[in-house]
């Protein structure tokens, strides 16, 4: 190709691209301002231009305002005629039908739903369904179920969104309940809450116990069992979970005239004596320790503590630390006589007893069993020492087989009605002179304690400030520190905040328990915080008593505290 053809050709070329460039553009003037029934043309068909496309989403669109606006009367929500409540899912839904109103038994369309679907957010729209337990399977919210009559919020137990709990590890009390709970040869762990008409359960309209006559004392009457209070949450959490759904045995504080304020669980263990919790020790000549399958044994094991000195002088030792009063022992009986034992208890011996053949009742075989009491030992340790008889010749055993340990949790209430942290020293602690007890007793372990709302009603007769309710929670938590674990609580926000009635303010009150904690080394749950975010008349009906959904709110804060604390 000449130098001029190829000129030629590349003007050629030019001239076409200015062509198709001029086309594009008038392509882009058409789209960007043709009318609103215009297209257009393009290599992919036909393309509607903006006005047109504006056109088309107005008349898509035209009424929904209205058809909105009717929803918030009648529920319309302009999806295909459902209402809100058909467009989600819900036990309500066919062909579940729940009813929801409080008073017709859904247990049967609650189930049906709760296995239907799982992980799920359900809305119940402020419904109230009557159940006999409550489904777990999906997080409910936005209503209630009733159980035994009693209004329980869904929304405490919403598991699935994570909600940081607000409370301050000073000093391991959290921790070591936690242990309590969880170790068997923790027979018993004794749970006191000290509080005021919040931890007494006050707030639940409707359901809680008559609250009259009172006078501040232990004979006051007591909120039954099962209210929604955050006491009584607590106390079904751990019946629970630590004692696998064991039956509430209620009771009530023996100075009250009415109530459920005591619940008591009980859960048995069993457990094989050698290793882990226990510990064998032998001393002297001719003993030996072994273990066996044995059909017939408790757990199909039997020990054998062998003792061949006829001198006396050996002798096993079986011991294991424990708090309570009593335990059982499994053991194995054998055609010849077998070696006593001694049970001592905190060093002190509480008795000889044999594993002979003929004595004591005891009949040849396995699992035969012996219940020792004594009086409460707190972390002790307890030896069953091989003993032994003069005269004996060949060589004989101790064959225990089991330990069974009825291990109980007591939970008490002991919130009072109008309770101030003055009042509830003089009128309930040791050395009050009303003759209805003592809140905290000599097997209590743990004691909670939220006190300081009513501190803030300006006094008549001692000055008002929250200098003076730091010098009388002081005296207050030194009386009850000595008498158990204590773990401090500050109460949830108050809408009233007058300074023409209180004070100070349920943050001064929140302020004063932190420092208490901090400084006595105690672990403080910090339920103002917790709820502090919240408006008080969405979660109390009076602005400071919690309803079912705001006692839901404070449980669950002690038990993610409880839960957390390492």
């Amino acid at each position: 190709m000449t130098d001029i053809s190829a000129l030629e050709a590349y003007a050629g070329q030019m001239s076409e691209a200015a062509a198709r460039s001029s086309a594009a553009a008038e392509k882009q003037h058409q789209y960007i301002h043709g009318n609103s029934q215009a297209d257009v043309s393009t290599e992919s068909g036909p393309v509607p231009c903006i006005a047109k496309q504006a056109r088309i989403s107005q008349e898509a669109t035209s009424g929904l305002a209205g058809k909105l606006a009717a929803a918030a009367g009648t529920k319309e929500i302009g999806l295909h005629g459902l209402t809100l409540e058909a467009a989600l899912i819900s036990p309500k839904m066919a062909p579940y039908l729940a009813v929801g109103d409080g008073v017709t038994n859904d247990e049967v369309a609650v189930t049906a739903f709760d296995n239907a679907y799982k992980c799920r957010v359900v809305d119940l729209l402020g419904a109230t369904f009557v159940v006999s337990t409550i489904p777990t399977r999906n997080a409910y919210i936005n209503g209630f179920f009733k159980v035994n009559g009693f209004k329980r919020s869904a929304s405490w137990n919403d598991t699935f969104a994570a909600k940081p709990p607000s409370f301050h590890a000073f000093g391991g009390q959290l921790s070591r309940l936690k242990a309590s709970l969880t170790n068997p040869l923790e027979q018993f762990t004794g749970i006191v809450f000290l509080g005021d008409s919040i931890t007494w359960g006050s707030g639940n309209t409707g359901e809680q116990a008559p609250t009259d006559p009172r006078d501040g004392t232990l004979s006051d009457p007591r909120d039954y069992f099962g209210t929604s209070s955050y006491v009584n949450i607590i106390k079904r959490y751990i019946g629970e979970k630590y004692f696998f759904g064991a039956a509430p045995e209620l009771s009530n504080w023996p100075a009250s005239p009415s109530g459920e304020s005591i619940v008591q669980y009980t859960r048995q263990h069993i457990l094989f004596p050698q290793n882990g919790f226990f510990t064998t020790t032998s001393s002297g000549a001719a003993v030996t320790v072994t273990r066996s399958a044995t059909s017939g044994a408790l757990l199909g094991y039997q020990m054998n503590l062998a003792d061949g000195n006829q001198a006396g002088t050996s002798s096993h030792t079986l011991s294991f630390n424990f708090t309570g009063t009593s335990f059982t022992l499994s053991f194995g009986v054998a055609p010849e006589a077998g070696l006593d034992y001694e049970l001592i208890v905190d060093g002190v011996s509480r008795g000889v007893f044999t594993t002979s053949v003929g004595e004591d009742g005891l009949t040849y075989g396995n699992d035969r069993r012996r219940l020792h009491t004594f009086p409460y030992v707190r972390n002790k340790k307890i030896e069953l020492k091989t003993k032994r008889r003069v005269g004996q010749v060949s060589t004989l055993s101790f064959r225990p087989e089991a330990i069974l340990i009825d291990k109980k949790v007591r939970i008490m209430n002991q919130g009072i009605n109008g309770a101030t942290s003055i009042s509830y020293r003089l009128y309930n602690l040791a050395g009050n002179n009303f003759g209805d007890g003592v809140a905290v007793g000599a097997d209590d372990n743990y004691v909670f304690c939220q006190l300081g709302t009513n501190d803030r009603i300006i006094p008549n007769n001692r000055p008002p400030g929250v200098n003076e309710f730091v010098a009388n929670y002081d005296l207050l938590v030194a009386a009850i520190q000595p008498l158990a674990d204590v773990i401090l609580m500050a109460a949830n926000p108050s809408s009233d905040e007058s300074p023409t009635k209180y004070s100070f303010t349920m943050q001064d009150v929140r302020g004063v328990i932190y420092r208490a904690a901090k400084a006595r080394n105690l672990d403080m749950i910090d339920n103002y915080t917790a709820m502090c975010r919240l408006n008080p008349r969405a979660t109390a009906n009076d602005g400071l008593h919690p309803d079912p959904f705001g006692y839901g709110l404070m449980a669950r804060n002690w038990i993610d505290s409880f839960e957390c604390a390492a």
